[in-house]
């Protein structure tokens, strides 16, 4: 996987370009979920071809395990579950009460 090269940069312009990107991902996510959403109800008897790209519409059957199936005292015993230690970055929009200047009373001595 390439990773893109990212000057130096302060973590206040980092957390902006992290927000911006998120933004137009989740836009991106949106519009592309739409575009399968019509491409299944269209319901094409084969590919559909574009100028670029040719599409295929499969229908797939997988095994899946569901733990929920499984006896309570399996499911609830500390010996099968493991501890996984993860970092997550939650980016945020700002919002009025983040751009509201704090109130403090510095009070130095002379």
């Amino acid at each position: 996987m390439h990773q893109a090269q990212l000057p130096f940069a302060d973590p206040a312009r980092l957390a902006d370009d992290l927000g911006r990107v998120r933004d137009e991902m989740m836009a991106l996510k949106a519009r592309a979920d739409a575009l399968r959403a019509a491409l299944i109800a269209a319901r094409p008897n084969g590919p559909v071809v574009g100028a670029a790209y040719r599409v295929t519409v499969r229908t797939g059957t997988a095994r899946r395990f569901d733990q929920s199936l499984l006896p309570a005292h399996i499911r609830e015993d500390p010996r099968y579950f493991r501890l996984v230690t993860s970092q997550t970055v939650v980016a945020r929009p700002l919002g009025p009460e983040d751009l509201e200047e704090e109130d403090i009373v510095l009070i130095e001595p002379f």
